[in-house]
């Protein structure tokens, strides 16, 4: 491994993961468009063979919009909503992206997902080795100490599948998890266990890892670490 960290920016943390092959960003931007130079400034900053977005706030057909941020990367997406079923009084909320730079464009496929709130790429590299990397955006943890929100269940329930489902030689799943490990929630003790029963690491757990808050809420004085990269043993050595 040559690196992991967390870079922090006033509002918007982020998160790196990169090895001597592969450099990964997981970023909430609340809101692709509205953010985009944000966006803009990690790519320059880091060029992350891959990034992956959370709350992008963006319908499908809008996702062109994001092409316009840096020509050198593919942009792939799934809205946050299903506009068939639900009025849209606002903008529409979650969505999620995954920006891959355009010389990974025959390396990269998509793989189809079941619910809006996970969306799955899959690396197949020239030498044989493959990387799973699943991008999440969760329900809001509700403080119950007895019982899961159904909707974390059955998103969690379709990224297991993924992981059990699609071949590869190692896992990363990214992404807003509205889950603090620092609480003794229900939906903590759901996903703890979920970690444990595929043989998950938490890179905060990485000696080279420097952990601090990933949410601000500044109106609200709040501050939490609830975004997290999650990998298999054998990518991180």
């Amino acid at each position: 491994m040559k690196n992991l960290q967390r870079r922090k920016q006033k509002k918007l943390p982020h998160q790196t993961i990169m090895d001597e092959q592969f450099t990964l960003v997981s970023f909430n931007c609340e809101g692709a468009v509205r953010n985009k130079n944000t966006i803009k400034h990690i790519i320059d900053d880091i060029q992350p063979d891959m990034l992956c977005l959370q709350e992008s706030w963006l319908l499908n057909v809008k996702l062109p919009e994001i092409e316009k941020v840096d020509a050198s990367y593919i942009v792939k997406g799934e809205q946050g909503v299903d506009i068939e079923k639900a009025l849209l009084p606002g903008r529409p909320s979650g969505g999620l992206i995954v920006m891959y730079k355009k010389t990974m464009a025959n390396d990269v496929h998509v793989i189809k997902t079941q619910h809006r709130r996970v969306y799955a790429v899959k690396l197949d590299c020239p030498n044989g080795e493959s990387t799973l990397i699943v991008n999440v955006y969760m329900p809001c943890d509700r403080f119950d100490v007895h019982a899961v929100n159904d909707e974390f269940c059955d998103a969690l329930t379709e990224v297991e599948s993924l992981v059990d489902g699609c071949p590869a030689n190692r896992v990363i799943l990214c992404g807003d998890w509205n889950t603090s490990f620092e609480r003794n929630t229900a939906q903590v003790k759901y996903l703890k266990q979920f970690i444990r029963r595929k043989k998950l690491c938490i890179t905060w757990d990485h000696n080279d890892a420097c952990k601090d808050f990933t949410y601000v809420n500044d109106s609200l004085g709040h501050i939490s670490c609830i975004d997290h990269l999650l990998y298999q043993t054998m990518f991180l050595m």
